[in-house]
């Protein structure tokens, strides 16, 4: 581990500083050894903190709680990602409120070209397990990390199949990774690690209470590309994670269901309010998202264009991006909007649904 990361540790354990007022004292200061070195004065001064906000902050205590944490994750082969890890999601970078430390188990890339949130009820259907079956095995040989809940029914089911095709899949708990939940998928989850594994931002000890739920919802919605609801309730996890998805400006998608039960109610309102693009068959996804089989184009650099935007060709060769991930991994690069709409205009890349852009 690295020098920094017992401050790392500590910063997400703060009391009274969440996500988003942490990643300020991150912008104000430069690193997280810096916020508990900087003096008390100095941060009263940082807008949206004061007095009251930073005297009640005890430094001292989240060190003696971040070095504890850092025992235990040595001792069971965990990892920590922090915030600014290159490790850590490119997507979730972009949510306000993603977590300032991840904590993973297993053998993955966190950012890989296409990833897909497969979401859907506890008490699936054999319509519903039938599509997830279809969906994952339809992704198999590609680059595809398959990321969902470990929960019974849709997302036990997409982690199993994403196994048995070869597929990275990657489970994220509501929960610490000593509390695996549900215990029945501790195999499943076994099996997951040669080529995937598990993803949580709670320190250990951390049970399974509903109220974690919803915010690992969030980082499901948040570091893939796309998010698929297959069955669900009008109000349910799944739901949630759509909603997230929706805020977050990645694509949203469903399978409708019959209209007489419980558990198509909750993806054909999504569709009907327009919050999920309707798909019929995993073609249907594929296509929209262009992952269909032609994954790589062989594109050459074009010798009329300049530099800009040949830089901006191979930046997408990856495939579709959000014009904000395009900004951060162009350093900025100065008339980006210009260079994109002369791109488009000249046929070289399209504009998605959402700020993205593909070639």
């Amino acid at each position: 581990m690295k020098e920094s990361t017992l401050y790392e540790i500590g910063l997400s354990l703060l009391d009274n500083i969440g996500p988003i007022r942490a990643k300020k004292l991150l912008s104000e200061i430069g690193s997280a050894e810096g916020i508990f070195k900087e003096k008390k004065k100095n941060l009263i001064q940082i807008k949206e903190f004061g007095p009251a906000t930073i005297n009640s902050i005890d430094f001292k205590k989240a060190l003696i709680q971040a070095e504890q944490e850092m025992k235990f994750i040595s001792d069971h082969s965990i990892f920590p990602i922090f915030f600014l890890d290159r490790e850590y999601p490119n997507r979730l970078k972009y949510c306000d409120d993603g977590p300032i430390m991840l904590y993973g188990k297993g053998k993955f890339d966190l950012n890989l070209p296409k990833s897909v949130a497969i979401v859907g009820t506890r008490n699936a259907t054999s319509y519903g397990l039938n599509l997830v079956e279809q969906l994952v095995q339809k992704m198999s040989g590609m680059n595809v990390s398959i990321v969902s809940g470990l929960a019974f029914g849709v997302d036990i089911k997409a982690h199993r199949e994403s196994v048995k095709h070869g597929l990275q899949t990657i489970a994220v708990l509501g929960s610490s990774l000593d509390r695996v939940y549900p215990a029945e998928h501790s195999n499943t989850l076994h099996q997951m690690m040669e080529n995937g594994g598990v993803l949580s931002e709670f320190t250990h000890g951390t049970k399974p209470d509903r109220e974690n739920f919803p915010q690992r919802n969030r980082i499901v919605a948040g570091m893939t590309h796309a998010t698929i609801v297959i069955e669900s309730k009008e109000k349910g996890g799944s739901i949630i994670t759509a909603e997230l998805a929706n805020d977050y400006n990645s694509e949203v998608f469903a399978f409708p269901g019959n209209v007489n039960y419980p558990f198509s109610k909750g993806t054909n309102k999504l569709i009907q309010v327009n919050k999920a693009q309707l798909i019929q068959s995993p073609e249907d996804f594929l296509r929209f998202m262009a992952w269909e089989e032609n994954e790589n184009p062989q594109m050459t650099l074009f010798d009329d264009l300049s530099e800009s935007e040949n830089t901006i060709i191979e930046t997408l060769r990856n495939g579709k991006m959000h014009v904000d991930l395009l900004k951060h991994k162009l350093n900025h690069l100065s008339d980006l909007n210009i260079l994109l709409l002369q791109l488009e205009m000249k046929g070289i890349i399209k504009t998605r649904p959402g700020n993205y852009f593909e070639l």
